[in-house]
Parts: C-alpha cells; sequence; structure tokens
C-alpha cells in the first residue's frame, strides 16, 4: 500500500475515480483506513445529533437547558460513546456488505466479501461533505438573528433549501459512486449492480415490514385484501 499512498489518494479519488479506486483497492489493501472511515463517519453522526438538539434550542429557546443537558452527558461519556459509536458503524458496514455479497452470488456476482465491503464504506465518503454544509448552515444560523435585526428578514427558508439542496446532491454523488463500484467488484454492468443494491433493499424493506407487523401483532393475510 506504500506504493499507492506515495501518489494516490482513496479519500478524493473514490469521488472522481470509484473504479480505479476500488480496483487498487482491492488489489493492494482491501481492508485500508476501514477504522478510520467508521470513525469519521461516527464522528459525523455525533456531530449531526448535538446539532440537531441545537437547532431545537433556536426553534425554541425553552429547551436551551435539554441541550446544555445532552452535551454535558456527550462531552462527558464520549470516551465511550465515540468507540462504540464507531463499532456501530463497523457493524453496518459488515452487514451491508454481506447482504450484497449473498445477494450478488445469486445472480453471478464475481466480488468477495472484503470487496464489497470497501467498496461500500469508501463510496460512503462523499456524505462526509454535508458535515461541512451543516457547519457552514449552523453558522449561518447565528447570522439569521442579526439579518433579523438589521432587515427585518428571516432567511432560514432560504437557509434550509440550501441544505436540503446540499444533502440531495452528496446522496446522489454518493449512490452514483456506489452503484460504479459495487460494478467494478462484482464484474457487473452498471444495471446488474442497481439490481444487485435493489435486492438489498428490498429484502431490508421486507424484514423491517415483517418486524413492524410484529411489533404491531397484526400479520397482514391475502385474504383481508380481497
Amino acid at each position: 500500500m506504500t506504493k499507492m499512498q506515495q501518489s494516490f489518494n482513496p479519500w478524493l479519488k473514490i469521488c472522481t475515480q470509484p473504479r480505479r479506486t476500488i480496483r487498487l483497492l482491492a488489489r493492494h489493501n482491501v481492508n485500508y483506513r476501514l477504522i478510520a472511515v467508521c470513525a469519521v463517519l461516527a464522528f459525523r453522526k455525533i456531530f449531526f445529533f448535538l446539532n440537531s438538539t441545537f437547532s431545537l434550542v433556536l426553534r425554541d429557546p425553552s429547551r436551551f437547558q435539554l441541550f446544555v443537558f445532552i452535551s454535558a452527558l456527550s462531552v462527558k461519556y464520549f470516551a465511550l460513546i465515540f468507540p462504540l459509536s464507531i463499532f456501530f458503524e463497523y457493524l453496518y458496514f459488515n452487514l451491508f456488505a454481506a447482504s450484497v455479497f449473498f445477494f450478488g452470488k445469486l445472480i453471478k456476482g464475481a466480488g468477495n466479501f472484503k470487496e464489497i465491503r470497501a467498496a461500500i464504506y469508501w463510496t460512503s465518503v462523499p456524505n462526509i461533505g454535508n458535515t461541512f454544509a451543516w457547519i457552514g448552515i449552523s453558522l449561518m444560523f447565528f447570522s439569521n438573528v442579526l439579518v433579523r435585526i438589521l432587515f427585518n428578514t428571516d432567511i432560514l427558508p432560504i437557509l434550509a433549501f440550501i441544505y436540503l439542496f446540499v444533502q440531495i446532491f452528496f446522496g446522489v454523488w454518493a449512490f452514483i459512486i456506489r452503484v460504479q463500484a459495487i460494478s467494478e467488484v462484482q464484474k457487473f454492468s452498471v444495471w446488474m449492480a442497481l439490481l444487485n443494491l435493489l435486492l438489498f433493499f428490498l429484502a431490508v424493506l421486507v424484514i423491517a415490514f415483517a418486524i413492524l407487523c410484529a411489533i404491531l401483532g397484526t400479520i397482514p393475510r391475502f385474504s383481508d385484501f380481497s
């Protein structure tokens, strides 16, 4: 991996050259920076959670004590929360990869479990861009107070639209490069890679539906729809 590191940066190249990036990772070190990616994404989710509680304060100042309480707990137990978050990210990528590997085999995919896992966790990197967007929007929330005072107007709807657009942009980008990466490791066409992911998502929906029915205690029967 040392030779590759001298001329290749997967953190950036995965966003523009997903096929070549995954090909090199599979060839040199298929587990490259797995824990590092999990750590970055775990920190991102912790940050999003805290920022979400702060957004509640902006809408309802009476919830400020709740924000302080949650923030204090997060700081106090960060040494526990952060490793647990990393573990759950690691578990998520392994379950995701195992499912894609299983359904890929049904349609004659050529990739092994570790190659598919690398394709999945590396194509999550563009979602980190959402974090920077969130930071920028949060800073603009502060400026919104000043704008209201000076110009008697509210820019929150504009900020919400900008953030929604950025979220959609990074989400679509991540999905496109994930399809290409799965296509590379499975030796599929883009359409077959899409089918591989679609089978996974359908399985998740069926399982979620079954769990929901079990919780509610009502399993619908076909006769109920006739």
